[in-house]
């Protein structure tokens, strides 16, 4: 697909997104969520969380005569393309730099492509893909994911010249996920896993020492 998809101004990533905070939110972190969208008809007004489960990362080409691509969909920064395919095998996730790809990381592309054709109205005809680095995404497992079916749907109502039906659906709220740091989360594991039982512990330790001197 590298040679075809390059030919609309996108590079495909030999890689797999990895992304540690997507756990904290209940998915993987070989699933990453993405919570930041690209202006564009398909993700006007789109603040809903989506999750591309073993995700690989896109680049727009820039150069390509007649083409317009835009990053439709990014990854966190602290997110990052893990390219060591055997150390994922093994259960091995670590960022190495210059070797792996440093978030964010396009998950989502949409590319349209002028034409020397007309419509009925005298208007230049356009060509357009949207190229998604993953389909699992809209698979019976994740498509009820969040708000991975209002993104596919919005895709394909754009893909179809059909604007007028690209919404988000009523689950949508005025509420916003609070995405933590890597260093928030470790802060966070630290107090839960370490913290809180030490305290229980020091409290149970003293709470004995004072019985015994009052004994």
């Amino acid at each position: 697909m590298g040679p075809w998809l390059e030919k609309y101004g996108v590079t495909l990533d030999n890689d797999v997104i990895v992304d540690r905070a997507s756990r904290i939110m209940g998915g993987d972190i070989l699933a990453p969520m993405v919570t930041t969208y690209e202006q564009h008809p398909i993700t006007n007004g789109f603040k809903l969380m989506t999750f591309f489960p073993l995700a690989s990362s896109l680049r727009v080409k820039n150069g390509v005569a007649g083409v317009t691509a835009v990053e439709l969909a990014k990854t966190r920064t602290d997110t990052w393309g893990e390219t060591d395919e055997a150390g994922l095998k093994k259960g091995v996730v670590q960022f190495d730099e210059g070797k792996d790809f440093q978030g964010p990381l396009a998950v989502a592309v949409v590319a349209e492509v002028a034409s020397p054709a007309q419509d009925k109205e005298g208007k230049p005809v356009k060509g357009a893909v949207v190229v998604v680095a993953d389909s699992e995404f809209a698979s019976n497992s994740f498509l009820n994911v969040s708000g991975n079916k209002d993104l596919f749907m919005n895709i394909v109502n754009w893909l179809s010249s059909e604007e007028d039906r690209v919404t988000i659906s009523s689950h949508n709220s005025d509420s916003e996920p609070l995405i933590f740091k890597s260093s928030q989360l470790s802060w966070m594991v630290a107090i839960s896993v370490l913290g809180i039982p030490a305290m229980v512990f020091l409290a149970g330790l003293w709470a004995n020492l004072r019985r015994r001197r009052n004994s």
